[in-house]
């Protein structure tokens, strides 16, 4: 709730504007200013419930929050992450198109399922976790088929070069490198110490280097 609050502008503003309006309505006796403080008091509480219900009746003064809908709160939450996490998909697997737009539908349902549990400011590194852990389980924890040899005039990186890399490693480095996380935020996404998520990036981009494979 407090996460709710805090990020809609207009809930603070009329949680304000109550508690001035209440302590008026309190201070001077009045009837007129009575009146003014229990209206003070009603845009408080509806401040407060209306992250949690949809409509509150506080005497003739009616509140409402517009109700929204899940297909529109993930079509939201896929618009704000969704191209991270299929370019994150594509890195970790170099799956075909369906597979990575699967795994990020996934991905996004289960991220959604858990913004009531997740800070706000958390909620796209939690779906990150989420995809990473997805594909994992999808691909395997260690791919030991090498990619396909590159040319040397192939140009910048692709996917298929980071096969053959154990997968904590080829996350390490995805999160890194083309994600552009630091080491304390990476660590965080897999659940590891920052000092082992920047052993396995550095241990991708060694390989890489060993193959001829320039990172990015």
């Amino acid at each position: 709730m407090r996460e709710d609050l805090l990020g809609e502008p207009r809930l603070v503003a009329a949680a304000l504007v109550g508690l001035v309006m209440l302590a008026g309505g309190i201070a001077v006796e009045s009837a007129a200013l009575g009146t003014v403080g229990i209206i003070g008091a009603a845009l408080v509480t509806a401040s407060l419930v209306l992250p949690i219900v949809t409509k509150l009746t506080v005497g003739t003064v009616a509140f409402e929050r517009a109700p929204t809908s899940r297909d529109d709160a993930l079509a939201a939450l896929a618009d704000e992450v969704g191209p991270t996490l299929h370019d994150v998909a594509r890195w970790l697997s170099a799956a075909d198109d369906d597979s990575v737009a699967r795994w990020v539908r996934q991905a996004l349902a289960v991220a959604y399922r858990d913004c009531g549990l997740v800070p706000r400011d958390q909620r796209d590194h939690h779906a990150l976790c989420v995809l990473v852990r997805l594909v994992r389980g999808k691909t395997g924890m260690a791919q030991i088929t090498r990619g396909p040899d590159r040319h040397p005039a192939s140009g910048a990186i692709r996917p298929e070069d980071l096969g053959g890399i154990p997968f904590d490693d080829r996350a390490a480095f995805v999160l890194r490198r083309m994600v552009l996380l630091d080491d304390l935020t990476g660590a965080r996404v897999l659940h590891i110490t920052p000092e082992a998520f920047a052993a396995r990036a550095e241990q991708a981009a060694t390989r890489l280097a060993e193959r001829g494979v320039e990172p990015a």
